[in-house]
């Protein structure tokens, strides 16, 4: 016989605990995803317009990487914080995901560095 209020009561600890680690997860891979296009629109648009003479190919190829590396980064970290465990198979990605906050601590200042220099006006 199944007792419903304890399988309701797991249900509701499940929600109140996973629940909300997805619906937070989900929420900041919409935002960041967002953030990401918009500064590699706005690096790319830079890229276009600028004197410098950036070849198209390059500077298609160089968006890509960045926005594809960011993702990727932002996905690695989500599923760290939602606690899914690598299976064997996926040891390397462990050691990424592990390395994830310090790659960013180290990264996110010289990304910031080459988009603020990307954008600012040239003389």
């Amino acid at each position: 016989m199944i007792d419903w209020q304890t399988l309701l009561d797991t249900i509701v600890g499940w929600i109140m605990s996973t629940g909300i680690k997805i619906i937070i997860a989900f929420i900041i891979l919409i935002v960041t995803f967002k953030i990401i296009n918009f500064v590699a629109r706005k690096i790319e648009k830079k890229l276009k317009d600028s004197k410098r003479h950036v070849d198209k190919t390059l500077s298609s190829v160089f968006i890509y990487v960045f926005k594809l590396t960011l993702k990727i980064l932002v996905v690695l970290c989500l599923v760290a914080y939602l606690g899914i465990e690598p299976r064997s198979g996926l040891a390397a990605t462990n050691e990424i995901v592990a390395s994830a906050p310090l790659l960013l601590m180290f990264s996110s200042p010289l990304l910031l560095i080459s988009v603020l220099v990307t954008l600012m006006p040239s003389t």
